[in-house]
């Protein structure tokens, strides 16, 4: 998920939990309207994804693959539970949604067989790219946000979050990054040259599983994991998330 996304539902729900807490109800319901569209805006893009994905990877193998009776069937009716996330294994705001697939499907035959994962994983990219393009389009037509490319051309972003917020919330993009470099550099100290872009890649996904803790389950409430978030906040600007989330409600309305 955009970082930029998760940062401005974490500022709606900020204010949110501010404005309950000075009895302000009018107020409350307000943003938590704004948080709920930003919720629903990504359960929109998840679902858009499912739907490309079992529409262009609904497949079972039948028979023997490797000689001449083997063939693919149609089977797109795909059993699926989602979990919406709030936060990363570093504890930050990380608003992700978790889809576990049941590896049975049902054919036109009637009966049930794994799903070909192999044609799966080719539409992995096209899946992400539609998932995104719908959550965007939600939140511009709900919420009137304005989106744009990032620098490094790989994704968007929504216009006016600040950097530093975005920043301050990446630290498992920080472990990885570092670990990643230091990886880099123990193999060009090996074998006397930096890593290609493959090796690179390989060696990014093990620094993602080296720096990666143990999930926690500490029964933090929603508020107080606000609270815990808006001290960071204000650890880097005092009032920013505030003013952060007032510009951008005062496009949206």
């Amino acid at each position: 998920m955009q970082k930029s996304v998760t940062v401005l539902h974490a500022a709606f729900e900020a204010q949110e939990v501010a404005a309950r807490r000075a009895g302000d109800v009018e107020a409350e319901q307000a943003w938590a309207a704004h948080r709920l569209a930003v919720e629903a805006a990504i359960w929109a893009g998840n679902n858009a994804s499912l739907d490309y994905l079992t529409a262009h990877a609904g497949y079972t193998r039948v028979g023997k693959h490797g000689g001449t009776a083997g063939r693919w069937e149609d089977a797109h009716d795909w059993t699926v539970a989602s979990f919406f996330q709030h936060d990363s294994r570093n504890r930050d705001p990380h608003l992700h949604i978790h889809n576990a697939i049941l590896n049975r499907v049902q054919g036109p035959d009637g009966k049930w067989r794994t799903i070909d994962w192999e044609v799966a994983k080719r539409e992995k990219a096209a899946c992400g790219a539609v998932g995104e393009r719908v959550m965007f389009g939600r939140l511009v037509a709900t919420l009137g946000l304005q989106v744009a490319m990032r620098p490094d051309g790989i994704s968007r972003e929504i216009m006016g979050v600040d950097q530093a917020v975005m920043d301050l919330f990446s630290t498992r993009t920080h472990d990885i990054t570092a670990k990643t470099a230091a990886l880099a550099q123990a193999h060009e100290a090996r074998f006397g040259r930096p890593p290609n872009a493959l090796q690179l890649d390989r060696l990014k996904r093990q620094a993602t599983l080296a720096t990666r803790p143990g999930k926690e389950h500490t029964g933090e409430t929603a508020q107080e994991r606000s609270d815990r978030w808006d001290h960071m906040v204000r650890d880097v600007e005092e009032g920013l998330r505030a003013e952060l989330a007032g510009g951008l409600a005062a496009v949206a309305w």
